[in-house]
């Protein structure tokens, strides 16, 4: 580890403009360029499966006295700790820890041939469908022991029922029901039926999705989606697909709807904008039943019943891949899947219980990406020693080699960061990043700097940002072993297509980064940056991300602008860090396949307050705007 007089000298000088005075030989180098060549081989080699997935292996839920008779239809709990599964023979829902792959118990449903189940928003309730006679139980599985859930009610409704789905804008459960070839629309405090959803020739319903006020339900025997409207209860539009649509998955972020067809063996996908089919057929060779679609990583997976395999598709490019997972018992039914801190589990139900895999797959870029960078704390108080530079990267597909903070000034001056941990970033609904945080400690002088903006009054700069391309601003560099490398905030737009990787990446083996900054009376926008910073012409969003501190009071909004005033976009509050900062998301841009953002390869290296600015302001009116890190009295508060 190098000598923290080393930090302190570096930024001591280098903030006062004066850096001729300290020059050091302990920078960072890069490779030396007759080496490279070998570098970049023998990554290759190591790496060269980059588009092949790696096989899954398949392994078995440990039921112990709680057999399975038959497994079904299969929830996940919100906290990801649970497996629910439909046992219909058995009349009962057995309960799977995720944690440990086997089941604890189970809960009996009296009076009940259990058809479908489905969770209140919160997950403290479970529902579920009754077939032939109808009937709805409702459990209580609020207690964290799942031995202690009850059965508090079983409301008598009539009907042959399957699917369920709760909408939690009313709250109410929509569930299919085959006697009026539809769906029922029922209140979810007392199963009171609300409405009616029902069109001839839409038999067997057999599943069911919304995507706004539109309901879409897959009509098994007739051959079609059936489309309704939630706000008038109405009938809108019967889209034919291929033979026996079963199980309905919608794209997260497009205005895609992809049906598995079991008897035709094939997928067709809808339109949900204009409800026109897009393609009636998609096929491939191991497909001859699929009987449900899962997505995972920006993935559809793709369970066939007579293969008894996974099969995956790109909807980015609108084609199969060559990832298959075989090896999962017969007759294969219902997927689920569970999101653990260094993994995503794949559930499968078949007749004789339920099988688990990991597809050893994560999506990355050939390039890291250095996603956001920032100060900890950007408010320094005149009597602080001390402050980081952070920065956060999106590893790419080779491991990476280094880190390093440089300032634009002849010389090629560089400094390198330390790996101190990992952070979740989910900034798409398919898939979860994990961030890797780099941090550079500083030391300084009590007083060191007057008080003010440190770009302006410290550097001199025409700018309230230290990050950019003028000299004298600085640059977060990351660079793997393949020598492929990406600088901060340098934004580009062109080709950088996301490719599949067999490793976990380095991230999943890390603790998430919990280091606790200073608490200031204002809030703080700790750092910033996009996702992704290297946009591929086929991405359909590009999403601003911040880490904001709050301060005494809760935060009211953050907001993404452009310096002369103008609200560019809001952002939302995703996550609680584990540091217990908090992690906001907010869609810049968006488009669609065919209609790119620009007509040409585009690059913007003057990012942060050239171009935008994040303000916060919390429920007392104060505020702060990155990227200004600033100096004053700003003392830290419990």
């Amino acid at each position: 580890m190098r000598d923290t007089e080393h930090f302190r000298h570096f930024l001591y000088f280098l903030f006062k403009g004066d850096i001729n005075i300290y020059l050091f030989n302990l920078f960072i180098k890069p490779k030396p360029a007759f080496i490279r060549p070998f570098i970049v081989l023998f990554v290759a080699l190591l790496n060269g499966q980059y588009a092949q997935a790696g096989p899954c292996k398949v392994e078995t839920v440990t039921d112990g006295l709680h057999l399975f008779n038959s497994a079904g239809k299969m929830v996940v709990t919100p906290n990801n700790q649970w497996v629910l599964v439909l046992d219909e023979s058995a009349s009962e829902v057995k309960i799977i820890e995720a944690a440990t792959q086997q089941v604890l118990t189970s809960l009996y449903l009296p009076d009940l041939e259990p058809g479908g189940l489905t969770l209140s928003t919160e997950g403290t309730k479970l529902y579920v469908s009754g077939i032939v006679n109808g009937n709805v139980a409702v459990a209580d599985i609020s207690a964290p022991d799942p031995s202690q859930w009850t059965i508090t009610d079983i409301w008598e409704i009539p009907g042959d029922f399957g699917a369920m789905l709760f909408d939690p804008n009313t709250p109410r459960l929509l569930v299919t029901d085959r006697q009026v070839q539809g769906v029922r629309v029922l209140s979810s405090t007392d199963g009171s039926e609300l409405a009616t959803l029902s069109v001839a020739h839409c038999e067997l319903p057999s599943d069911l999705v919304r995507q706004g006020s539109l309901l879409f339900v897959a009509c098994e025997t007739s051959n079609k989606v059936a489309v309704f409207d939630l706000e008038t209860m109405g009938y809108r539009s019967g889209i034919n697909v291929g033979t026996a649509p079963v199980a309905l998955l919608l794209h997260p972020t497009l205005p895609r709807l992809y049906v598995a067809n079991m008897r035709g063996g094939s997928m067709s996908l809808i339109n949900t904008e204009n409800l026109e089919l897009i393609k009636l057929n998609l096929t491939h060779p191991t497909l001859s039943s699929p009987t449900d679609l899962l997505w995972l990583n920006g993935t559809i997976w793709i369970l066939d019943q007579s293969a008894a395999a996974l099969v995956a598709f790109e909807p980015r490019t609108e084609a199969f891949n060559s990832s298959i997972c075989t090896g999962i018992a017969d007759k294969p039914s219902h997927l689920a899947k569970v999101t653990l801190p260094a993994k995503t589990v794949i559930y499968a139900a078949h007749l004789n219980g339920v099988d688990y895999m990991s597809i050893d797959i994560r999506k990355a870029r050939f390039q890291p990406q250095v996603l956001m960078a920032g100060f900890d704390p950007i408010l320094l108080d005149l009597g602080d020693t001390t402050f980081s530079v952070l920065a956060v990267i999106e590893e790419g597909i080779a491991e990476l080699n280094a880190v390093s903070i440089e300032q634009n000034l002849d010389g090629g001056l560089e400094y390198g960061m330390t790996l101190v941990g990992s952070i979740p970033l989910v900034v798409e609904e398919d898939r979860q990043i994990q961030g890797l945080v780099y941090e550079m400690v500083i030391k300084i002088p009590r007083g060191a700097f007057p008080p003010g903006t440190v770009a302006t009054e410290v550097m001199g700069l025409p700018t309230l940002s230290l990050f950019g391309d003028k000299r004298g601003q600085f640059k977060i560099r990351a660079w793997d072993n393949a020598e492929q490398q990406h600088s901060y905030p340098e934004w580009k737009y062109g080709h950088w297509p996301i490719n599949e990787t067999k490793d976990t990446g380095t991230a999943a083996t890390l603790y998430h980064y919990g280091k606790r900054g200073p608490r200031r009376a204002l809030p703080q926008v700790i750092m910033a940056g996009f996702a992704p910073m290297l946009m591929d012409i086929a991405d359909t969003e590009l999403t601003v991300l911040a880490i904001v501190r709050p301060g005494m009071a809760k935060i009211r909004n953050v907001t993404l602008k452009t310096p002369a005033g103008r609200l560019f976009t809001a952002m939302n509050q995703i996550s609680e860090l584990p540091n217990g900062d908090e992690l906001y998301e907010g869609t810049v841009a968006t488009q669609r396949r065919g209609q790119p953002l620009f007509p040409a390869e585009y690059e913007f290296y003057g990012v942060w307050n050239d171009m935008f600015q994040i303000v916060v302001v919390d429920e007392d009116q104060q505020t702060h705007q990155f990227p200004d890190f600033r100096v004053g009295l700003y003392p830290e508060i419990d």
